[in-house]
Parts: C-alpha cells; structure tokens; sequence
C-alpha cells in the first residue's frame, strides 16, 4: 500500500480487519520499496510472455496470461507467511512439552 494514507479510513481498515487482511502501508517517497514493487511486475510480466512464447499462443491472450500468473504470485507463499508458520509450529511444540 501506498504510504501516502490514501488508504487509511477507518472504514476501509475495518474492511481489512473484518477480512482478515493485514493492512501493511510503505513508508513515503522510499524508492528501494518502489524497486520492490517493480522487481515483482518485471516478474510476472516476464513469466506471462514466456507461458505465451511456451504454448505459441497470440498477443490478444497477454490480459489473461498475466491475470493468471500474478494469481499464482499471490496465492504462493511469502516470508512473513512462512515465519508465522515456524512461530506457530514452535508454540503447539513448547505447549505439548509442557503438556506432556
């Protein structure tokens, strides 16, 4: 999200929250966190040419072809998801030590 707080209502953070969405903003005029953003959509247009380029399929399929890989970018999963896992395995592992 855009640090700027154009997203920062209380509507639309209850929205987030009610979701289960983890509302995470950049901080303002950060270039390094802009490089991030372009890194990813250098990716996912990469990856949607060459599943064009792989099934010789036409330049009209490209709308789709990045739908579906920026889809599986998002449904893959990142650090912070992967961290929550070790944290979460690490507590029901010290809870049935203490338990057990």
């Amino acid at each position: 999200m855009d640090g700027l707080r154009e997203y920062m209502s209380k509507e639309f953070n209850a929205f987030l929250k009610y979701k289960g969405i983890i509302h995470q903003c950049t901080t303002p005029y950060t270039p390094q966190q802009n490089d991030m953003a372009g890194r990813k959509n250098r990716s996912v247009m990469e990856i949607s040419r060459c599943m064009l380029n792989g099934k010789k399929l036409p330049h009209k399929f490209s709308v789709k072809a990045f739908m579906c890989t920026n889809y599986v970018f998002d449904k893959g999963p990142t650090k912070a998801f992967i961290a929550l896992l070790h944290i979460r395995r690490a507590m029901a592992q010290i809870s049935s030590e203490k338990a057990g």
